[in-house]
């Protein structure tokens, strides 16, 4: 038995019953309490030099692996800790096999002549503690360093917890001055010290002071946007702000002063639900900018924002000015926002004059129809196209047009404006009303940028009006194309069975991602590809859903998982298949299977089934049931 002790500046401090501190197995769920700044620890003895307030996590090794957490609120100094290990018998002998390599050390920690190994499970230790609070959030995210996120998060809620109540119309204190509650304070201190209750601890000043270093990406309601928030959070080196609801000159104000003091470090700027005028605008933009040559902006965002001009005669004069100045600017999007067709246009050709390094632009959800009317036959001769000479997007790799309201007309348009970004791999103009006269003028563009060194690879074509006469004839030239696509969705548009033929020569192509969802294939149309289906697909990802197959479809599944040797998705969902189509599925993956295990390939098919067990034509909720408990009673192989 080993005697845990602290050492340090703190050893002689009268530690008393105000911290309370816990061993916690998280796998057994054991805790055991030590006061005082000493306890008794089985296997090893742990040296402490702490110059930490809150949470320390690290492991203690006995007979079993364990968490240590230490709550409590230390006495009023900055800086961080130190965690040393004095062994005794064979200590580095008691880590579990994994964690002895013997070159996994922290550079540059060296402490009296000795290497410290690298916190790798403290990083586990981290990553346990944050599940324990945002136990959703664990899997959406995959931080190399735990302690960073669950630090920035902790701040991110208390921001959240001051922006509800200074939103109230009794609020009157500064910001600084709000007190976080009990339900985030009892996260990083015991109920029972005495620092728990105290103001101090509970401002937001103070929880931004101490973690703001942590902070990488805060989003920020409008209502914290004031003067003060600058000296709030003087700690923090952002890299990534979301702004919401900015409204009012004064909160513009309160955000061109943050940004001004982490532009040396801002890479990402996202505005939200904001009322802009082109003032506001230049105010931004000239923040980020400061008389700099180039900006260190490499995503800028503005969503579901209202412009004080839709349609303006030129763009303010900041935007343009952050356009030219934006030399590692990756990505621009401009979503949801009303904008018109002059302001497309002239973002377009601020752009192309600016010889945009750009790789990403999406002007999704917006009104501009007619906003490319200058790009047409006459635009490639004349004075018009001496003008254009030498400009284009050479970096620019996702254009995305969706939901603008684009006409047959845009489509013939937009054929002549993408021949000034000869890179393009993808294009997304769902949602437009293009019909087949659209998609018949962009396919000479298809086939010429086939032709290239970076070929066009990914369509969407969702909800364009399109009908069996136009996707056919699309998917026939699609199949000559020299350097096939890469993903295709035609999803949403009315083209019945008919279409079955020509998609299943295609699908025998290079094709990886398919999505038809919805387009009314029908038993007869999943027969139909049934028959054009060959063995050898390189379909990778396919959505069949929506398309009332019926038990047609387990018959397509049958053909496609026995020939599609890369196949790992399939979609299938919302077909009304009776329930006897389950063992033609079940044969499928078992032959599937086999198949791969014969070539030594990951059997690795994930598939999404949503089936009815139809009783006179009309599926039920209890023969729903039945078809899913007969699913899951037959396992797949």
């Amino acid at each position: 038995m080993q005697q845990l002790t602290f050492v340090g500046e703190y050893s002689s401090l009268p530690w008393s019953w105000d911290m309370c501190y816990w061993f916690l197995d998280p796998l057994k769920g054991v805790q055991i309490l030590f006061m005082k700044g000493f306890a008794q620890a089985t296997g090893c003895e742990l040296i402490l030099w702490i110059r930490f307030r809150v949470i320390l996590s690290f492991l203690l090794l006995g007979s079993a692996v364990v968490t240590c957490i230490l709550w409590g609120v230390f006495p009023d100094d900055a800086g961080h800790f130190a965690l040393f290990f004095s062994s005794k018998k064979g200590f580095m002998e008691a880590w579990p096999f994994e964690l002895q390599n013997e070159d996994e050390y922290d550079n540059g920690c060296l402490v009296d002549g000795r290497k410290r190994r690298r916190s790798s499970n403290f990083n586990l230790a981290w990553k346990k503690n944050f599940n324990l609070r945002w136990s959703k959030l664990t899997d959406a995210i995959q931080p190399v360093d735990w302690q960073q996120i669950y630090w920035e998060r902790h701040l991110q809620s208390c921001l959240d917890e001051a922006a509800e109540i200074a939103s109230l119309p009794s609020f009157s204190k500064c910001i600084g001055e709000i007190e976080m509650s009990d339900s985030i304070l009892k996260y990083i201190a015991s109920e029972k010290s005495i620092h728990f209750w105290r103001a101090k601890y509970r401002n937001l000043s103070y929880h931004c002071q101490e973690f703001g270093c942590y902070a990488l990406c805060l989003m920020l309601q409008s209502v914290l946007c004031v003067p003060e928030i600058c000296h709030i959070l003087r700690s923090c080196k952002l890299q990534k702000l979301v702004l919401r609801w900015i409204r009012f000159p004064e909160q513009v104000n309160g955000l061109c002063k943050l940004l001004s003091q982490n532009r040396e470090t801002l890479t990402s700027l996202e505005l939200i639900h904001c009322k802009l005028s082109s003032t506001s605008v230049n105010s931004i933009c000239d923040a980020l900018i400061h008389n700099r040559k180039t900006h260190g902006i490499l995503h800028f965002s503005i969503n579901a924002s209202h412009f004080d001009e839709t349609d303006p005669v030129a763009l303010p004069s900041g935007l343009v000015s952050f356009f030219s100045s934006g030399r590692y600017l990756y990505s621009f999007k401009l979503c949801d926002n009303d904008l018109g067709k002059n302001f497309g246009k002239l973002v377009f050709h601020t752009l192309l004059d600016a010889s945009s390094c750009l790789s990403v632009l999406d002007l999704s959800e917006n009104k501009m129809t007619g906003w490319l009317s200058n790009f047409n036959r006459r635009s490639l001769t004349g004075l018009q196209a001496s003008s254009m000479v030498g400009k284009s997007l050479q970096s620019l790799r996702v254009l995305s047009l969706r939901g603008n309201g684009l006409k047959k007309d845009d489509a013939d348009n937009l054929r002549y404006a993408l021949f000034h970004i000869p890179n393009l791999e993808f294009l997304d103009i769902s949602d437009n009303p293009i019909e087949d006269d659209g998609i018949r003028n962009l396919i000479p563009y298809f086939i010429e940028a086939s032709e290239r060194s970076f070929p066009f690879a990914d369509l969407n074509l969702e909800n364009c009006e399109l009908s069996c006469d136009g996707v056919t004839q699309l998917l026939n030239v699609l199949s000559t194309l020299r350097k096939p696509l890469r993903s295709l969705s035609v999803a949403d548009n009315s083209l019945g069975s008919s279409v079955a033929g020509a998609l299943g020569v295609f699908m025998g192509k290079s094709i990886q991602i398919l999505n038809v969802e919805g387009i009314g294939l029908g038993p007869c149309g999943f027969q139909d590809l049934v028959e054009g289906v060959t063995e050898g697909s390189n379909i990778v990802n396919i959505n069949i859903s929506k398309n009332r197959g019926g038990i047609e479809i387990a018959t397509f599944l049958l053909k496609l998982l026995s020939g599609g040797s890369d196949l790992v998705s399939v979609n299938a969902s919302y077909n009304l298949m009776p329930v006897e189509s389950l063992d033609i599925i079940r044969s499928a993956l078992k032959i599937a299977k086999d198949s791969r295990l014969g070539r030594s390939a990951p059997c690795n098919i994930h598939l999404v089934l949503v089936l009815f067990f139809l009783t006179a034509g009309v599926p039920t909720r209890s023969s729903n049931d039945e078809a899913a408990s007969y699913f899951f009673s037959h396992p797949f192989p």
